[in-house]
């Protein structure tokens, strides 16, 4: 074989080689930034301000006024971050979520990326699960997840009743407008307005537990 041909063949072995090496690397970095909190608003967006800003200052006001917050206090002793539950369920979700976040350093980089408004992936229930296992034992009928009937369903997520991020520091406000979360997603099923007794009874015991956790 020609040197020119053994160059050749050599800097192709390499260029093949090149995303065997990078994306395990590539990986492990992402990995490793992510079990710090502080990573996921480390970046600016184009007007200066940080990213996920408001969902960070609402996250952090005491007592816990969103699930994000309750769980940065009092989760894993205070070591619970954004990737436990953004980071994907399985390797399948973990690929896309890693897919998506090489997408969004590109637009970084180019100055294009904007504040999202939505997630490009759902979090599926397991990321509840895996640590809220008892929310799948039937059990007090007036909770939600005490009714046989719910636990059985599939196409209702954790996520369609509890939102993650607060959209307002009042905690009274913040109560009602998960519990009208909930109401439309239990309208899904239960049809009527007013919802019935048994339906208004589980969404003003999920409101008043809210308003107790916020409360401290």
């Amino acid at each position: 074989m020609r040197r020119s041909s053994r160059l050749a063949l050599r800097w192709l072995l390499v260029a093949a080689a090149l995303p065997l090496i990078a994306a395990p690397a590539g990986v492990a970095l992402t990995d490793h930034l992510e079990a710090r909190r502080s990573f996921c608003n480390a970046c600016h967006l184009p007007d200066g301000s940080p990213l996920h800003a408001t969902k960070m200052r609402l996250a952090l006001q005491q007592p816990g006024l969103d699930l994000t917050g309750v769980h940065f206090q009092r989760a894993d002793h205070g070591r619970f971050t954004c990737a436990d539950c953004h980071r994907g369920q399985g390797w399948r979700e973990r690929a896309h979520v890693l897919w998506g976040s090489a997408a969004n350093t590109a637009r970084y980089y180019f100055a294009t990326y904007r504040e999202p408004r939505k997630l490009d992936r759902p979090i599926l229930d397991t990321a509840c699960t895996r640590c809220h296992m008892a929310v799948t034992r039937p059990g007090d009928t007036h909770r939600f997840h005490g009714i046989r009937a719910h636990l059985d369903q599939t196409t209702i997520r954790c996520t369609d009743c509890h939102r993650a991020h607060a959209a307002t520091s009042e905690p009274t406000q913040q109560a009602a407008d998960m519990r009208q979360t909930a109401r439309r997603t239990c309208g899904l099923c239960h049809k009527g307005d007013p919802p019935s007794k048994a339906v208004q009874a589980v969404l003003d015991a999920y409101r008043q537990a809210l308003l107790q956790r916020m409360k401290g």
